[in-house]
């Protein structure tokens, strides 16, 4: 099969450049604007900035702290237990009968939390339910 040739006038491009033009320029500047605008807010913000990138970092160096010693402790002892006293496994710290003292128990296999009843019933709470 031979190609067919489109024919059809040639256009002026004119109005199409000057659009594109006009349009680069509008976002250059709405771009230099927006630069502006947030040096603004953040000079104006600088100490909330600070403080957030602080916390952040604080928060970073807590939890490889936590992660090393909970690492640590398991291989000192053999313990797998992240925060003895505070987080529980339900099977392996055998909690069918109530949580105890402890304030966060984990679920790990079966059974999951919402196919339980008494107290994991009462204080079990899923966003996704």
């Amino acid at each position: 099969m031979e190609a067919q040739p489109i024919v059809r006038e040639v256009q002026d491009l004119t109005p199409f450049v000057q659009q594109v033009v006009k349009l680069r320029h509008e976002s250059t500047e709405a771009n230099s604007t927006i630069a502006a605008l947030r040096t603004l807010w953040e000079d104006a913000h600088e100490t909330q900035l600070k403080d957030a990138k602080d916390l952040k970092q604080l928060l970073e160096q807590a939890e490889a702290s936590l992660r090393g010693e909970a690492l640590f402790n398991y291989f000192a002892t053999g313990n797998k237990q992240v925060a003895p006293g505070i987080v529980a496994s339900y099977k392996a710290d055998q909690l069918q009968g109530g949580p105890a003292d402890f304030r966060l128990i984990c679920f790990h296999g079966q059974p999951k939390p919402h196919q339980l009843g008494g107290w994991v019933q009462q204080h079990w709470t899923r966003d996704d339910a």
